[in-house]
């Protein structure tokens, strides 16, 4: 995974934690387990 990837993830991961943090959380495992 790249750097860049990685940041991407982290910004969407911030905007959208004061809403579903848990889902977020497990879209972004499968999406690492998917790569």
């Amino acid at each position: 995974m790249n750097i860049e990837s990685e940041a991407v993830l982290r910004i969407l991961f911030f905007k959208i934690i004061p809403k579903k943090k848990e889902t977020v959380a497990m879209h972004i495992g499968s999406a690492i387990a998917l790569k």
